[in-house]
């Protein structure tokens, strides 16, 4: 019950756009919630069975599955816009969350 209350803290922070700080970190998470870092580690493995920076990911993977789909900015300005630092990064997080790459899901979303 608490790591639910504590995960629904946390997500309703990262639903108004606290994902996007591409500076985002689990201490400044948790400066922005009024939680301990520990307690949000430990509430999102416990609640959802993945990592604090997997949680956020997710967040900003499905922002730029919308930029994508939505907008003609290019991939780089998507991913910056979403929170992202390096393409690398991106491009990882957004074929372990969506099953390819961010520009095969906007060839096949245009279609």
């Amino acid at each position: 019950k608490e790591a639910q209350e504590i995960l629904a803290r946390v997500e309703a922070a990262l639903a108004k756009g606290l994902y996007r700080d591409p500076d985002l970190t689990l201490q400044r998470l948790a400066r922005r919630t009024g939680l301990t870092a520990r307690k949000i580690s430990q509430a999102v493995n416990q609640a959802r069975g993945c990592s604090v920076s997997d949680l956020v990911n997710g967040y900003r993977v499905r922002e730029a599955m919308r930029l994508l789909k939505e907008s003609d900015q290019t991939v780089t300005q998507v991913m910056l816009d979403a929170g992202f630092q390096t393409k690398s990064n991106f491009n990882r997080a957004f074929r372990a969350f969506a099953g390819q790459t961010p520009t095969a899901y906007r060839r096949s979303e245009s279609g």
